[in-house]
């Protein structure tokens, strides 16, 4: 067994992250700005448009406009608009090569998490220096690296431009082949988004590449062509990445649909589509199988698509926020050099929380802080909540406590400790990982809640003693603290 454990920092070292600081102020513009009720749209669209749109195979219609791309999107819940704005723009002092690759890297950092983002390396090569791509995304056992293809100067005609495009995607490609050449030998150690130096473990993570097309008018209808070596390559505009970011603001969720995809959409510019595309066949899929230890204490198995049509955030930003601030007060809290690598493992557990449930997440965890009293002499309130999405995947604690003391300390571990066991019953505990987070509020007015983390991994070797009180103190009947679900694919 291994125990990882620590104190989360003050919420406010969050917002002096670079990239990070952005989406956290982000939260006062709500994303239902670019998602909205078709009926509530200033296009006035007509019910005879409404009513083809909502009969037709994929439910998914495009407008494209001078400065924005517009899905009509066909939901259960009604026909929405879906904004898909241009990408965001450069830094006017650089040149626009390296302003797309910070506009790229801040994007990643802004809607996932920045220790996610590596950024580019520069290793010798006998007697010259290679750089290592223009970063990476890696996020548990998934990598994908980027490289960005920049137009300098002012278009040409649309022949030329088109020629210029084709031949940076294959020459992307070509470089991305050598990339994870590199990577898959051994290990290298790069910087993140934090500013700390993590190891990437090249020759374990399955790799993917982008194509990141950076023009000011690109071709329009341009047809990408396959690419035909042994990593899968994916073109996208600048601005599909930034759309996949915003639209689910996790890094784990956007890496792992880049491995999904494994391929361009068939035209320069159409990733937006195709998300929709494949969340509507996630929409109709059958859910995966449950993770056989959702049913202990009447667990409640609930199936949400991996890829949401609606943005993330859009049904309750503040919900979605708190779970960032979460994510911030793990990823900032105060560790040695050589416990960042490990921290690095426990976000990637915590990050894979499908993005359906992070709504009932963050609302579970605003309305326990709120509701946990000052407690009395001798009486201490919990909220729990387990997440189980699969059953290879980490099992994912949130806990609520009126009060953070050694005793509550010792109980919340002792909790994290039984729910990890229990699954033991149904799998192989040495490659499963628990992730357990507790906030304890404050009455202190130096800011509102303390964070703690703990992850085990392996089996906690419970004694049949320890097992026996844990049960008596944690499994009483009908206890609502477990929330099992299950993925759509």
């Amino acid at each position: 067994m291994s125990e990882l454990g620590l104190r989360g920092p003050f919420a406010w070292l969050s917002s002096q992250v670079p990239g990070s600081r952005r989406v956290l102020s982000a939260g006062q513009s709500a994303p239902g700005d670019t998602w909205i009720a078709a009926a509530r749209s200033s296009r006035h669209w007509s019910a005879e448009q409404l009513a083809a749109l909502a009969s037709s195979d994929i439910g998914l219609g495009r407008v494209e406009d001078a400065d924005t791309l517009t899905l009509m999107v066909s939901t259960p819940s009604g026909v929405f608009e879906r904004v898909i704005p241009h990408a965001t723009p450069l830094r006017h002092h650089d040149r626009r090569g390296t302003a797309a690759e910070m506009a790229v890297q801040d994007a990643a950092a802004t809607w996932g998490l920045p220790d996610f983002v590596m950024a580019p390396s520069v290793e010798r090569k006998g007697r010259g220096v290679r750089e290592i791509s223009d970063g990476l995304l890696v996020v548990g056992d998934q990598g994908v690296v980027v490289q960005i293809k920049a137009r300098e100067g002012e278009p040409a005609s649309v022949e030329r431009e088109t020629s210029w495009v084709l031949k940076q995607i294959t020459a992307a490609g070509k470089q991305i082949e050598g990339t994870v050449r590199r990577l898959r030998a051994e290990s290298v150690h790069m910087v993140n988004g934090r500013g700390h130096r993590v190891r990437i473990d090249g020759p374990a993570v399955d790799w993917v590449g982008v194509a990141i097309v950076e023009h000011p008018d690109p071709p329009q209808e341009l047809i990408v062509a396959e690419h035909h070596g042994r990593t899968p390559v994916i073109a996208l505009l600048r601005r599909d990445w930034e759309f996949l970011l915003n639209q689910l603001r996790s890094t784990h969720a956007v890496v792992g649909y880049l491995h999904r995809g494994g391929t361009s959409a068939p035209v320069l510019g159409g990733e937006p589509e195709r998300y929709y595309e494949l969340a509507a066949a996630d929409a109709e899929a059958v859910p995966g199988p449950a993770d056989p230890s959702w049913n202990r204490r009447g667990g409640r198995p609930h199936s949400v698509p991996l890829l949401p049509a609606a943005p993330a955030g859009s049904d309750d930003d503040e919900a979605h926020t708190m779970v960032r601030i979460m994510l911030e007060d793990v990823a900032t809290s105060p560790l040695d050099p050589d416990e960042w690598d490990a921290r690095q493992r426990v976000l990637a557990c915590l990050d894979s929380l499908p993005v359906g449930y992070r709504t009932d997440l963050g609302r579970f965890l605003l309305d326990a802080l709120a509701a946990v009293p000052e407690p009395e002499t001798g009486t201490t309130v919990w909220r729990m909540r387990t997440f189980v999405s699969g059953p290879d995947w980490a099992q994912l604690g949130f806990a609520v406590c009126s009060a953070l003391t050694d005793h509550t300390r010792a109980a919340f571990s002792a909790w994290l400790r039984l729910r990890h066991h229990e699954r033991g019953e149904h799998a192989d505990l040495a490659q499963l990982t628990s992730v357990g987070v507790l906030l304890t509020p404050r009455a202190d007015g130096y800011r509102e809640w303390d964070t703690t983390m703990s992850a085990i991994s392996g089996d906690p070797e419970l004694t049949g003693e320890e097992l026996r009180a844990y049960q008596d103190l944690f499994n009483t009947p009908n206890d609502p603290a477990a929330t099992a679900s299950t993925p759509s694919p």
